[in-house]
């Protein structure tokens, strides 16, 4: 965990925007949003399982296994780069 500097959680949604401004340490960071109709969420991805085509839970379980083993994975360059030089300026440009 020593280079990933915040993780935020979908399950603990509001807690994790709320620690991620904390982490910027922008006090007019402001973490408003605008809860999307849930039900027409959980419609859509109800249909997007049913259109899956195989095992979906097989599938899930390759994954998790595959990615266990992804302990020698090292970040892409162009990664970094993107994050460091696009993502996390126009972040704080945006903030302005």
């Amino acid at each position: 965990m020593g280079r990933i500097g915040f993780v935020g959680l979908t399950e603990a949604f509001d807690e994790s925007l709320l620690m991620l401004g904390q982490w910027l340490g922008e006090p007019r960071f402001r973490p408003e949003y605008r809860p999307v109709n849930q039900l027409a969420v959980r419609e859509c991805h109800a249909r997007q399982r049913a259109a899956y085509v195989g095992g979906l839970a097989a599938d899930v379980a390759t994954m998790r296994e595959r990615n266990q083993n992804l302990a020698g994975w090292t970040e892409p360059l162009s990664s970094r780069l993107l994050r460091n030089w696009v993502y996390k300026p126009a972040l704080v440009l945006r903030l302005a």
